[in-house]
């Protein structure tokens, strides 16, 4: 259930008890996406009884955002930095929920406008002991999420002066039963995200440097890149260990096709785990589809994760926003019967790269189960994408399970356990007659699944006519739209020029007049 708490301020009653402080404030709107349910003392978020105050639940914790405006001219809060990314290390608010004094720390400073507003990242704690009183800052509006909650919703922002918008124009929050009123917290869930998947592949061999590039140069979110192994251990972008038809292996390694079972099936080919780095960085891409550009092929190298995760680094401060990065780990229970397991080196490049903690744009997909679990233990703070092959498959790593019954309301319940997201071929959401190629009536997918605290990211959107409906063929647009307008969160794209200008057209449609 969703559980709010809209507080405004009585006249001439400070929000700080006996201390005197120049704060007041204008909007503080409290949403609780997941919170503990009352009695059972189980937590939603982690299915979990008896909760510790470490546990995620809002009853004991929440991040969210600060804006403040400083009315000294001061550059940060006391004590804090004047860079965004780095920390404020002070005690500065204070508040009541329900009963309990609590602090909000101010822990990040993400944002400096030159209209003298600061926007952080802040912490809710439980209050121990008195607060000094704060410096000469009016809080204009504090937002407050479940610490699990708290990236999906904050560096989707390209442009965090549209967030000071928001946030400004919300205005005190008004609140009927479970619905919200408040335009800021639309802001928030009205603008889905484009993933480039495999990049502008669309347009160019899939999973290059040049692929992720061009798609978020078209203006994607997020990069998408499958992520395989090599004999010595390393992590590369690949859609699969059998590059055959992604790479020209076959003319520099002629004498290197074998046949192996991957998953139960048996392929026949070359694959990654059969070569070293050194002898990748031989081979160059090539288009797999005949019917899209074929003119790169030969012209980019095959990259390693580290190399996309310095390109992520590289993209965000040429494009001025935060850029994501959403891997795919393939084929998780075959590579790890041959000793050669994905999800530790994926740990190892995260943490080195220091995106492990809250809001880091990462995340991390699969279509198995087991190794989104153990991803979840070690790396809390990362968004995790349960992936749904078609109904009657089943994981590589659940011999008594289908994807149909992962699905179902109970199932996405399970999901909820240890992924944010959950992400199915298109027809879960809109099926069609595999005859005629027209549309059916939307199933209650995206509803379901919301309901159950799950974002939606359906895959995959391509412009080219026999991957569309009789409805949608010549206008790829209206594909987009659709899936906009029935609530999805985010969408896999071939085609992210595509993507962008329908969602630019469903936010001109849904922006209040």
């Amino acid at each position: 259930m969703l559980l709010m708490r809209i507080y405004t301020r009585p006249a001439g009653i400070g929000w700080f008890g006996s201390h005197s402080t120049r704060c007041r404030v204008f909007v503080a709107l409290l949403l609780a996406l997941a919170g503990c349910s009352e009695g059972s003392g189980v937590c939603p978020v982690t299915g979990k009884g008896d909760q510790a105050p470490s546990a995620g639940c809002f009853a004991t914790s929440a991040e969210g955002l600060l804006l403040v405006k400083d009315l000294d001219g001061r550059v940060s809060l006391p004590g804090g930095s004047s860079k965004p990314g780095e920390s404020a290390q002070c005690t500065a608010f204070r508040e009541t929920w329900e009963e309990t004094g609590v602090q909000l720390q101010p822990r990040e400073l993400l944002q400096i406008f030159s209209t003298g507003f600061h926007l952080y990242r802040c912490e809710r704690d439980e209050l121990s002991g008195e607060i000094d009183p704060p410096p000469r800052l009016e809080v204009q509006a504090a937002f407050y999420l479940p610490a699990d909650q708290f990236d999906r919703y904050v560096w989707r922002y390209e442009d965090q002066k549209e967030l000071l918008r928001l946030m400004l124009s919300s205005g005190p929050g008004k609140a009927k039963g479970d619905q919200i009123a408040t335009p800021a917290l639309r802001g928030m869930h009205l603008k889905p995200l484009i993933i480039a998947h495999r990049g502008a592949s669309g347009y160019t061999p899939e999973h290059t440097l040049h692929a992720y590039r061009l798609g978020i140069a078209m203006g994607a979110d997020i990069f998408e890149p499958d992520l395989v192994i090599t004999k010595d251990g390393v992590l590369i972008a690949r859609h699969e260990n059998e590059i055959s038809e992604t790479t020209d292996v076959a003319e520099v390694y002629p004498d290197r096709k074998t046949v192996k079972v991957i998953d139960g099936k048996r392929v026949e080919g070359f694959f990654t785990e059969d070569f070293t780095i050194n002898e990748i960085r031989k081979l160059k891409a090539r288009e797999r589809l005949p019917f899209r550009n074929q003119g790169e092929n030969g012209l980019y190298p095959v990259a390693t994760f580290e190399e996309l995760l310095d390109l992520r680094t590289e993209l965000s401060q040429v494009h001025g926003r935060e850029i994501g990065i959403a891997p795919e780990l393939k084929h998780s229970t075959y590579f790890a019967s041959i000793n050669l397991p994905l999800e530790d080196k994926f740990i190892e490049l995260v943490r080195k790269f220091r995106l492990e903690g809250v809001g880091a744009p990462v995340m991390v997909q699969s279509f198995e189960v087991s190794n989104l679990k153990y991803l979840r233990e070690k790396l809390p703070h990362i968004q995790i994408f349960q992936l749904l092959g078609e109904a009657q498959e089943r994981p590589a790593d659940q011999a008594e399970l289908t994807y149909g019954e992962m699905a179902t309301e109970a199932g996405m319940r399970d999901i909820a356990r240890y992924a944010d997201w959950i992400s199915p071929w298109k027809p879960y959401i809109v099926p069609f007659d595999p005859q005629t190629k027209r549309l059916l009536k939307p199933t209650g997918f995206v509803e379901l699944a919301h309901g159950q605290g799950l974002k939606v990211v359906p895959y995959t959107f391509r412009n080219e006519d026999q991957f569309l409906s009789i409805e949608d063929q010549g206008y790829p647009e209206q594909e987009y739209l659709r899936f906009f307008e029935l609530g999805v969160d985010a969408v896999f794209s071939d085609h992210p020029d595509t993507a962008v200008a329908a969602r630019d057209d469903y936010m001109d449609k849904a922006a209040p007049n």
